[in-house]
C-alpha cells in the first residue's frame, strides 16, 4: 500500500463491509423495495460522513448493515420530532408494515444461508429499556419479536456499570467472543439538568457475526512481511496476503473500487 491521504485511508477501511440489500432481491414487476434503497443510501451517506469527520482515527471499520436494523427498532417504536429525525438520517419507509416486512425479508436470507456449511453468518437484535420511565408495549414486542427475533431486557441505566455488563455479555455471546465491549458505562451517564430530560431510556443493540471462505482463496505461502503505512511517514511491519485473481474492479478520478467474492458469492467485501 503506498502513501495515502487521510480521507483516502479512512475510505479505503471503512469501505470493506459486508452488503446485504434489504428483501435483497428485486419484486416481482422489477422494482427495487423502498427499504432496499433506504439501506443503500444510509450506507452511502454513513461512509460520507465517515471520511470528513474531523479528527477522526485514519482507519475506521462501520457495518451499517448492523446499524440500519438498530435504529429501525427504535423508529418504529418512535413518533414526533424522534420520528422525523430517524426518517431524514436512515430514509425508512413512512409505513411501519413495509419496513419490518423487507428486514424479515433480511432475516430469513440470512438464516437461509447460515445453512451453508461453508458460512457460518448470525444477526441478533436485543433491546435493554429503562423501566424506571416505561415499560415495553406488547405491540412493540409482538412487531420487532416477529421482524428481528430480538429479546427485551428491562434494565436500569442509573446502575450504568451492571448495564454495560449485561449488554456486553450479550454482545460477545452474540459474536462468538470476537466483541467484549461494545459499550461502557460513560455510555449511559445521565446529562439531566434544570428543565431538561436527557436520560438514556431504550438502548437497541445489534450483532453480526460472520464468517466464511474467500470465493478465490488465498494460498498461506504467499502472505509475506512487508511494510503497512499508518500515516504518510509512519509505517509498520505487517503480514500481508496476496494472490492473482480475476474480480470485478473499476476506479475513477476519485476513488478506486474492489469486489471479493466469498464462497458461492452469496457475500462479497467492497474495499472503495
Amino acid at each position: 500500500m503506498k502513501n495515502l491521504s487521510p480521507v483516502a485511508r479512512t475510505a479505503l477501511i471503512v469501505g470493506a463491509f459486508l452488503v446485504l440489500g434489504a428483501g435483497v432481491s428485486e419484486r416481482d414487476d422489477g422494482e427495487v423495495p423502498k427499504t432496499s434503497q433506504a439501506t443503500h443510501e444510509f450506507t452511502l451517506a454513513l461512509l460520507k460522513d465517515s471520511v470528513t469527520v474531523k479528527n477522526a482515527p485514519a482507519n475506521i471499520v462501520l457495518s451499517a448493515q448492523s446499524i440500519f436494523p438498530g435504529l429501525a427498532m427504535s423508529y418504529i417504536a418512535s413518533a414526533g420530532e424522534t420520528r422525523a429525525e430517524l426518517v431524514r438520517v436512515c430514509r425508512f419507509p413512512d409505513d411501519n408494515q413495509q419496513l419490518l416486512a423487507d428486514l424479515a425479508g433480511i432475516r430469513r436470507q440470512l438464516e437461509a444461508t447460515a445453512e451453508h456449511r461453508r458460512l457460518d453468518v448470525s444477526m441478533a437484535n436485543s433491546a435493554w429499556l429503562d423501566e424506571t420511565y416505561a415499560t415495553f408495549r406488547k405491540d412493540y414486542l409482538d412487531e420487532a419479536q416477529a421482524t428481528f427475533d430480538a429479546s427485551f431486557t428491562p434494565v436500569k441505566f442509573v446502575d450504568s456499570k451492571r448495564a454495560s455488563v449485561e449488554i456486553n455479555r450479550w454482545v460477545a455471546e452474540k459474536t462468538h467472543g470476537k466483541i467484549q465491549q461494545a459499550v461502557n458505562p460513560a455510555d449511559f451517564a445521565s446529562r439531566i439538568r434544570p428543565g431538561v430530560i436527557d436520560a438514556p431510556v431504550l438502548v437497541t443493540v445489534n450483532a453480526v457475526y460472520f464468517k466464511a471462505d474467500w470465493g478465490s482463496r488465498f494460498d498461506k505461502l504467499a502472505t509475506h512481511h512487508l511494510p503497512f503505512y499508518v500515516d504518510s511517514s509512519t509505517t509498520t511491519d505487517a503480514r500481508m496476503m496476496h494472490q492473482q485473481s480475476i474480480l470485478p474492479y473499476a476506479e475513477n478520478d476519485n476513488m478506486k473500487f474492489l469486489e471479493i467474492p466469498y464462497i458461492d458469492g452469496a457475500y462479497s467485501m467492497y474495499v472503495l
